[in-house]
């Protein structure tokens, strides 16, 4: 196999240059970048060939998460809600899932494992994945794995107490040790020039007495809620490590065969996959029937990390 693979960069080279002498070819890559190419290991991903924007999501997508009918019966994952608004905001974008509910164990029926140690999994992926030559432009973390405030920690001394809180964590049981691993990843990932994105957490409404241990990494977005008015979500958590804040508010509307959640009168979630609406029933029977439907989506954090992805990349 090596000797063909040294033939054909020979074969390679001569048809170069003798393409070289004619007066109208311009070459489209440099002959070492054809060489390069031609001699990565199999299995790995040339950039060239990946799109311009490619996007990882962590997230829930096996667990039905939101109930928009009202029945008691979720009809979406949290993921799903959060890459709606990815895909209608970046559509030429490659977005890739990652989903955290893979990991669970299930086994005797107790749930056997943290949301951070997930997390830590998904993110060790995904290096693992750059290693090997794939690209990822962005990171969209909808997860707050909380700590409460502490000693005389609060919301606006929360950085200046960064040091002592990673080290405790450090100091703690599994789950602590998680979220201190998920920030050390989240920090190589920034490091590598990649934008990831975490939400401040939905604490507002409860006192502020909690912070997402993921905004304590070096480097990371960590984006707050908005109104659609552009005034704070009381939902939001607020503290020091809030860098960015985004829309996380949108109205919910019926359209002819679904609703829409995302507020661009395209529909999100057909009417055929709500829980309370049997398979065939026709749509204005459908619509007729959703007497129920939420009239407004609060996404808290979670959609406003999003949003804030979108954004930066739309620029």
């Amino acid at each position: 196999m090596e000797t063909i693979r040294i033939f054909f960069v020979v074969l390679l080279s001569c048809a170069f240059s003798v393409h070289a002498q004619t007066d109208d070819f311009v070459p489209k890559r440099p002959l070492w970048t054809k060489i390069r190419n031609f001699m990565r290991p199999a299995g790995s991903v040339s950039a060239e060939l990946q799109p311009a924007l490619r996007i990882a999501i962590i997230d829930s997508f096996t667990k039905k998460h939101k109930d928009f009918d009202k029945d008691g019966i979720n009809d979406i994952s949290h993921g799903d809600v959060i890459l709606r608004f990815l895909q209608e905001g970046l559509p030429d974008a490659e977005i890739v899932k990652f989903d955290i509910d893979a990991y669970e164990n299930t086994m005797a029926g107790m749930f056997l494992i943290d949301q951070a140690q997930r997390l830590e999994a998904e993110l060790k992926n995904i290096i693992k994945l750059i290693e090997n030559g794939e690209k990822f432009d962005a990171i969209n973390i909808s997860m707050s794995p909380n700590e409460k405030y502490e000693g005389e920690t609060t919301p606006e001394n929360l950085f200046f107490s960064i040091d002592s809180i990673r080290a405790n964590l450090r100091r703690g049981d599994f789950m602590k040790r998680a979220r201190e691993g998920c920030i050390v990843l989240i920090e190589q990932l920034c490091a590598m020039g990649i934008k990831v994105y975490v939400g401040a957490g939905n604490e507002g409404e409860k006192g502020n007495r909690e912070f997402n241990t993921l905004g304590l990494a070096n480097g990371v977005i960590t984006v707050g809620a908005l109104n659609a008015d552009g005034s704070k979500a009381a939902i939001s958590s607020d503290n020091m490590l809030v860098n960015r804040w985004a829309r996380s508010v949108f109205a919910v509307t019926k359209t002819d065969d679904g609703i829409d959640f995302t507020g661009d009168g395209t529909t999100d979630i057909p009417y055929k996959e709500l829980s309370s609406i049997e398979e065939g029933v026709a749509n204005k029977q459908a619509k007729d029937s959703l007497l129920n439907v939420i009239t407004e989506f609060i996404g808290a954090t979670s959609v406003a990390t999003a949003i804030a992805l979108v954004e930066d990349f739309r620029k």
